[in-house]
């Protein structure tokens, strides 16, 4: 069953908090027709001991008649999805950006119907009643449903972001609009990790696994904040007895994730300043080959023995600028069959092209370094890794082997669901 009135009282411990005025609320036009229709204000709904908060758009006709949110299709599909999560409902609070429902007349077709609420005329005059219960309850893990609660938080789409944890400090824009009470924070750090809204199966059924996959890891997420690598465990290779500590590993292991830093992204000419290299997804490892360090073609040559013995299992993401940069080196096509590309293997599972970072946000809860914190955003990036490299090989380094070591922890967790989902074959 959804969320009804029923649920509400003996799961979800209603009413949340009721502030003076909420239901009598006239902060902006959607209350005209409110009052016109005989509607209620659709209040958030939940425990304040709740860690979790689901944010909708605004409430349809029916949770407008009946006051509560999240009733029929959306209610039960919602229920499902917390049960298939393993989230207890006494963890979660629901609400919508608007709690008046934002009917519009559409001369169109001459009729009345619900649209999406106006951000200047509806949601910002509506923000401080949900912005009161979220700095006031215990939550810590924000779901936005879809792309117009996640514009609150973060200035992205539903379709980029779904099923990612991002951590911020939130401060509301209207905080002396809030009241609260004396001792209360005016900022706070959350966990927002944004959803397809559950109604959308019902028009897009193709969503379905998609929807699946994401909301299982709501409990998982709601457990722990995003964590950076563990660089504790990463090494700078800078003598030989360095290197032959790595090449020692990656025989006993008989696989290892590479990956490039380079002058670049034009194989033709950019070349590699450095190559990262992890076996068991903890550890890293960084060989600089630029300037006065190791010799990047005799490194190159090393690494191919490995690259081209089948024994070797070798991961890589988004391989195919790897074995570019590679072949561009050695003169020549590296004989390569045993190896995994953890972009495909995402692919395969996410049925979406993934950058790294984004795969380690979502799946791992791990914020990795962006490059741009090295060379600049695109329109002012006068500055290459060779730059970064000779000015800060330490950060550099870590950079890369947390590149690396995680490339193969994704690789790791990939192989297991598609084996277990019989994608593919042991």
């Amino acid at each position: 069953m959804g969320f009804t009135p029923s649920t509400i009282k003996e799961k979800l411990a209603r009413p949340l908090i009721e502030l003076e005025g909420e239901l009598a609320c006239s902060r902006c036009p959607l209350y005209e027709q409110r009052i016109e229709r005989g509607e209620i204000v659709v209040l958030s709904e939940g425990s304040l001991d709740a860690d979790i908060m689901f944010i909708g758009e605004g409430p349809n006709a029916n949770e407008a008649k009946n006051g509560h949110p999240f009733l029929g299709a959306a209610g039960n599909n919602l229920d499902l999805l917390l049960a298939f999560a393993k989230v207890n409902r006494n963890r979660v609070i629901v609400a919508n950006m608007v709690q008046c429902a934002p009917w519009r007349y559409r001369d169109l077709i001459n009729k009345w119907e619900i649209g999406k609420p106006k951000k200047k005329e509806n949601i910002d005059e509506c923000s401080p009643w949900l912005d009161y219960k979220i700095m006031t309850s215990k939550v810590t893990l924000i779901v936005p449903l879809g792309t117009t609660a996640l514009k609150k938080f973060l200035p992205t789409t539903i379709g980029k972001a779904h099923g990612r944890v991002f951590e911020i400090e939130y401060t509301p824009n209207k905080i002396e609009d809030l009241n609260l009470p004396p001792g209360t924070p005016t900022s706070k750090k959350l966990l927002i990790m944004p959803q397809y809204h559950p109604a959308i199966t019902v028009n897009d059924p193709k969503k379905r696994e998609i929807i699946a996959r994401d909301y299982a890891s709501i409990n998982d997420a709601a457990n722990r904040l995003v964590e950076p690598p563990p660089i504790e465990k990463y090494t700078i290779v800078k003598t030989q007895d360095d290197w032959d500590a790595l090449d020692r590993e990656i025989r006993a292991a008989k696989r290892f994730c590479f990956d490039y830093e380079t002058t670049g992204l034009d194989y033709q000419v950019d070349w590699a300043v450095g190559i990262a290299f992890s076996t068991d997804g903890e550890t890293g490892w960084y060989i600089p080959t630029f300037d006065d360090w190791f010799d990047r073609h005799k490194v190159i040559e090393w690494m191919a023995g490995y690259l081209e013995d089948p024994e070797y299992e070798v991961i890589a993401h988004n391989a195919n600028f790897e074995f570019h940069i590679t072949n561009t080196e050695l003169g020549r096509t590296a004989n390569t069959t045993n190896y995994k590309d953890t972009m495909i293997e995402y692919y395969l599972l996410e049925s979406e092209w993934i950058g790294l970072k984004d795969v380690a946000l979502r799946v791992l809860h791990i914020r990795m370094t962006q490059i741009m914190e090295f060379i600049g955003k695109k329109k002012d990036q006068h500055r290459t890794m060779l730059d970064a490299s000779r000015e800060n090989l330490e950060g550099v380094g870590m950079y890369a082997c947390a590149d690396a070591a995680i490339t193969m922890k994704l690789h790791f967790i990939a192989e297991e669901r598609l084996h277990a989902g019989g994608v593919v074959d042991d």
